[in-house]
């Protein structure tokens, strides 16, 4: 009888943890260098049709300046290499972006300049203040890419929307 009680309170007692929601937030620290690298292998089609196959590697380096509010103030440096191999190009580097400033919630929200080619993803995750195991939720989001090449010609950052679930 003692193990049945004893089972049932620390079965109880794990239950609650698990159902208790939690809260999810980004533990950058202020005054110090993350090196994040993202890799992306993408076929591309051009209207409608396939063009090529591109492999993209980025190296961000954010310094994180501040944390005020809930809010970081980062410093971001990016390098973007690009292997095309599928048009027979070598792994080139494509592009670099120096001093990125931007402010990003604790939560992911991404609140700075429009303006700004990088970071690319925006809101990628952006967490809701509590998150209960089975939670799920639906959040907005986008990409700023660069298309200012000669094959687009676009001087602007170009914003493609998105949603994440």
């Amino acid at each position: 009888m003692k193990r049945i009680i004893c089972f049932s309170l620390i079965f109880t007692a794990f239950s609650a943890l698990s159902a208790s929601a939690q809260s999810f937030e980004f533990g950058y620290q202020p005054g110090v260098r993350y090196q994040m690298r993202t890799r992306i292998a993408e076929d591309i089609f051009l209207d409608g049709e396939y063009s090529h196959t591109s492999r993209v590697m980025i190296l961000e380096w954010l310094n994180v300046l501040t944390l005020s509010d809930g809010e970081f103030l980062i410093s971001g440096d990016y390098s973007v290499s690009e292997d095309t191999s599928s048009l027979k190009v070598a792994y080139q580097q494509k592009r670099g972006y120096e001093d990125n400033f931007y402010k990003m919630s604790t939560l992911g929200e991404f609140r700075g300049d429009r303006d700004n080619f990088m970071p690319v993803k925006r809101n990628y995750p952006l967490f809701r203040e509590k998150i209960s195991r089975g939670d799920s939720w639906f959040t907005p989001c986008y990409e700023m890419h660069d298309f200012s090449d000669e094959l687009f010609g676009i001087e602007y950052p170009y914003e493609i929307p998105s949603a994440v679930t």
